[in-house]
């Protein structure tokens, strides 16, 4: 679907725009419906697959920040196996586009993970990089806005952060954390 995005993004004035991985080939991961597909799955493999489509979301090179980058956990499916390779491939490929952010989202909290996105891991090896953040609660209610937004701040924080960007017309500017 590179080519219906682009065209997509190519086609407003936006402020900002997200990148994600939500679908790993016709396997919608994140999906309830689709909850039994992990038993048919190996966990590290789907990790995998996962960081490699995230890869090919970064190459596009039209997104401001890449969110929830570790959004295959959503369902609690934790790799038995050190994926730290694959956070470290992850960091790299963002620092090679400039302006690029990585987002850190609350909604995890949420979700059957009960967990932050991104993983502390992965946001380290991003600090490592240089790698600007957001922010993010991806409220689907409005009682959700916003909502842990002192863990969010926490995380960022311990990994070294003391800013984030904000964006107009895909222009970002950075403004101090909390």
């Amino acid at each position: 679907k590179e080519k219906v995005i682009e065209e997509i993004i190519r086609g407003y004035p936006w402020d900002f725009v997200l990148g994600s991985v939500h679908w790993i080939d016709d396997w919608g991961f994140d999906l309830s419906e689709h909850l039994a597909e992990w038993d048919r799955r190996e966990v590290d493999q789907a990790y995998r697959d996962y960081f490699r489509l995230l890869g090919q979301a970064i190459e596009m090179g039209c997104f401001n920040s890449m969110s929830h980058p570790d959004l295959i956990k959503v369902m609690g499916h934790m790799p038995q196996g050190d994926v730290l390779d694959l956070y470290e491939s992850f960091a790299t490929q963002v620092a090679f586009q400039p302006g690029l952010c990585v987002e850190i989202s609350s909604a995890g909290l949420r979700k059957p993970v009960g967990r932050i996105y991104p993983e502390k891991p992965l946001l380290e090896a991003c600090a490592r990089k240089n790698i600007a953040i957001t922010t993010a609660s991806d409220a689907h209610f409005v009682e959700d806005i916003g909502k842990d937004f002192d863990q969010v701040e926490a995380l960022a924080q311990s990994c070294g952060y003391t800013e984030v960007m904000a964006f107009t017309k895909r222009s970002g500017s950075p403004i101090p954390l909390g």
